[in-house]
């Protein structure tokens, strides 16, 4: 397996991502050769089997990124999915170091944690078993969310837990732990993503967010939010759809 989203994160440059929310690989192909650095392959908000996720993985293009939103912080859901092979995890609803500690605890090998070791797509089927033990902690990314008012107020201790890679703001969840779901663009949902993005920064720590659009994501993007995922599947296939058939409707026929 390769993995090179960490790398690529360490350059500097923005990293744009896309959320796949369908089991086709031929989208994978698609966000692949347009460009995209990477895909947020979301298991936590749709019916996506495991084995599913596995064949979008395979199906990822040279350059492009695969990483798995995970439905929750058990155990055996983060051990399944680092052993699909995937460039790095994103874990939802990390509210307190608490968590983010137990967290890494599953998800990192010794001396970081406790992950159990089995033979996966990952090590190539037991062919590079050792190899990956020893790159595992280093070389997948694990992705913490920031998606709750609770996880804003205790940003700064998240933050001091070891063994994390990065933060993702999840800004529709976040409006709705602060009584306003939906409403991203409330001045104190948008305070609440700028203090997240802000302690990240002055720790020197990567910091992305997700968005519906690119407009939204700009005005973060310039307070340096180092990766964001841009939109969905099914949002890109909804929005362009519905625009070719506005302007169809308004032609008229000659007869």
């Amino acid at each position: 397996m390769q993995y090179n989203f960490l790398s690529k994160l360490g350059l500097g440059t923005l990293l744009v991502g896309s959320g796949i929310s369908l089991p086709a690989p031929e989208l994978i192909e698609i966000y692949g050769d347009l460009g995209y650095d990477w895909v947020f392959i979301d298991t936590e908000h749709t019916p996506m089997e495991a084995q599913s996720v596995q064949h979008l993985l395979q199906s990822l293009p040279l350059g492009c990124s695969g990483l798995i939103r995970i439905s929750d912080q058990h155990e055996t859901t983060i051990k399944k999915a680092l052993d699909m092979g995937p460039d790095g995890i994103i874990v939802p609803q990390v509210n307190t170091a608490e968590q983010a500690q137990q967290v890494v605890a599953y998800a990192r090998y010794e001396p970081l944690g406790q992950r159990g070791v089995g033979v996966s797509r990952a090590n190539d089927y037991g062919q590079s078993l050792a190899s990956y033990l020893e790159r595992a902690n280093t070389n997948q990314a694990l992705i913490l969310q920031a998606e709750h008012y609770i996880a804003v107020q205790n940003i700064e201790q998240i933050l001091q837990v070891q063994g994390f890679d990065a933060i993702l703001v999840g800004p529709f969840d976040l409006s709705a732990s602060m009584g306003k779901p939906g409403q991203v663009n409330d001045p104190d949902v948008k305070a609440a993503i700028e203090n997240v993005g802000r302690a990240c920064r002055e720790k020197g720590f990567p910091c992305g967010l997700f968005g519906a659009s690119a407009a939204f994501l700009k005005h973060y993007v310039d307070m340096g939010f180092s990766f964001v995922v841009a939109g969905m599947d099914v949002l890109h296939l909804a929005q362009t759809a519905k625009k070719e058939l506005q302007l169809l409707k308004t032609l008229k026929r000659h007869v």
